[in-house]
């Protein structure tokens, strides 16, 4: 009879390939062993430590850690719970930061030039939003959202900043002197710049040329600290076209650290099926939107910049209604995180752009919150655990049920709890934007003995979070999985 000792992995304080070097047992593990050494001959408590101490140390490979999950800075790694064996957790803040919203506090006299706005992104819990190039409007609502603890990704639009750097105004080290330069998250070339949306025959060498001149400049001038993302392209005519303007753009990994994808999956495709990776290829006639960024951007992260689902009571082509918003923008989140999108940047935070009539705004035009605003807000506040940088352990568990079409990811916070985020990826509305009745799938999550609390969570239609029934006995919990995620936290 083989004895495990898993729980000692759940107090891991660092990661890598090999087993986690943890030495600090449980507390329920101590009594279970204290329990042990009351009631087992010595050469069995001499056999039983060593197996805890071989277990904790790497030794056993029996008890070999599932490949990692890396960190969400790099790119494409897949996220899924294995469906038995040890599974990599990831700390649940690097989740929360991954979420970013468009914003256009640059637009003198709109919805966002106002302090109401301000509120609605504070109370939201996001901490990065993505705006235009500066001006004084939006300077002016910069100093009160840092404050926030709100950082920024600056688009600089190539209407407005051409080559030589030095020459703009403000340049991007005095813009980065005047916000403050631990509250930029990242600078990005022109935005959609490419002949699809432009018809501009000079577009390549155009931007090119902005691109180059901004890496080369930040180099120069003390902002190498900033990550430079490359410039966006837009499928104004059609993902296939689009990827045909990053061919013609080619590579700009030596001008550029990251990736930038504009990959609206649209209303006709939920998010597991909105063409984000080859898998998927196939439901956008063989194209997919990260070749755009194997093209331009190959082996550095990836960051969607903008993504997100229009909602309207009817009236336009691609509406979703504000139910099937909800369910899609919280699960574009989780399944670009899935996919190794380094930050998603939703857009966007107010009813101020329409595509034929349909908002994509989280908060809309009286500043009301919307179900899917609810949503993320919920979504951030239950996974945010701020702190210290925090290196998630492991989980060992078994993933059973019916499983058809389930996606789900682990995380971990500081105090040791984890939280297994699933849900079922199928469509959630019909053509007309209405919502669809999925059917519940039961699934069951094994464990080698018993935890101390299984409890769960999930969405309703308002964004608000109800509690799920879950069933344990002993070692194994049952609930029931539908297309809203659910929120599982595990206390080991």
């Amino acid at each position: 009879m083989m004895l495990h000792f898993p729980l000692c992995l759940t107090r891991s304080t660092s990661v890598s390939n090999t087993w986690p070097q943890a030495k600090i047992l449980s507390p329920r593990l101590l009594r279970d062993l204290v329990k042990l050494l009351a009631n087992t001959a010595s050469m069995l408590i001499a056999v039983a430590f060593a197996c805890v101490i071989s277990a904790c140390s790497g030794t056993t490979s029996a008890l070999t850690p599932s490949p990692l999950a890396n960190s969400a800075a790099q790119p494409l790694q897949v996220r899924r719970a294995a469906t038995l064996g040890w599974q990599q957790a990831l700390w649940s803040d690097s989740f929360v930061s991954s979420i970013g919203v468009n914003t256009h506090f640059s637009y003198t006299g709109s919805l966002y030039d106002s302090t109401r706005a301000e509120t609605s992104l504070k109370n939201l819990g996001i901490r990065y939003i993505r705006d235009d190039g500066p001006n004084s409007t939006q300077s002016g609502h910069f100093a009160h959202l840092t404050a926030y603890g709100i950082h920024f990704d600056i688009i600089w639009p190539i209407s407005a900043y051409v080559p030589p750097v030095a020459n703009w105004a403000p340049t991007p080290d005095a813009y980065a002197t005047q916000i403050g330069l631990s509250n930029i998250a990242s600078y990005e070339g022109t935005n959609e710049s490419n002949a699809g949306c432009t018809n501009n025959a000079s577009w390549v060498s155009e931007t090119k040329a902005q691109q180059s001149a901004l890496f080369t400049y930040m180099q120069a001038n003390g902002l190498e600290s900033i990550p430079l993302l490359a410039p966006s392209y837009g499928a104004c005519n059609g993902l296939a076209n689009m990827i045909g303007d990053a061919t013609a753009m080619g590579s700009l990994t030596t001008y550029a650290n990251d990736g930038n994808l504009h990959s609206y999956p649209g209303t006709n495709h939920y998010p597991e099926a909105g063409c984000l990776t080859s898998a998927q290829s196939a439901n956008c006639s063989g194209s997919y939107w990260l070749q755009a960024s194997n093209i331009e951007n190959p082996n550095q992260p990836v960051m969607v910049t903008e993504t997100g689902y229009e909602s309207q009571n009817g009236g336009c082509q691609w509406n979703a209604g504000t139910v099937g918003q909800e369910r899609y923008d919280l699960r574009e989140l989780l399944n670009n995180w899935n996919n190794g999108i380094a930050k998603t940047y939703l857009f966007e935070l107010l009813d101020v752009h329409s595509i034929d009539g349909c908002y994509l705004g989280l908060v809309n035009d009286s500043y009301s919150a919307k179900p899917a605003y609810t949503a993320i807000q919920n979504l951030i506040a239950t996974l945010a655990d701020q702190g210290s940088t925090f290196s998630a352990g492991a989980m060992q568990y078994a993933l059973g049920g019916s499983l058809t079409n389930v996606n789900n990811f682990l995380l971990q916070k500081h105090t040791g709890i984890f939280e297994l985020v699933i849900w079922q990826a199928v469509p959630s509305i019909n053509s007309s934007g209405s919502p669809l009745t999925i059917k519940p799938q039961t699934i069951t999550l094994t464990f080698p003995s018993a935890p101390v609390s299984v409890t769960a969570q999930t969405f309703t239609n308002t964004g608000s979070l109800a509690s799920v029934k879950v069933t344990t006995k002993t070692a194994v919990s049952s609930l029931s999985v539908t297309d809203i995620p659910t929120i599982v936290t595990i206390n080991l």
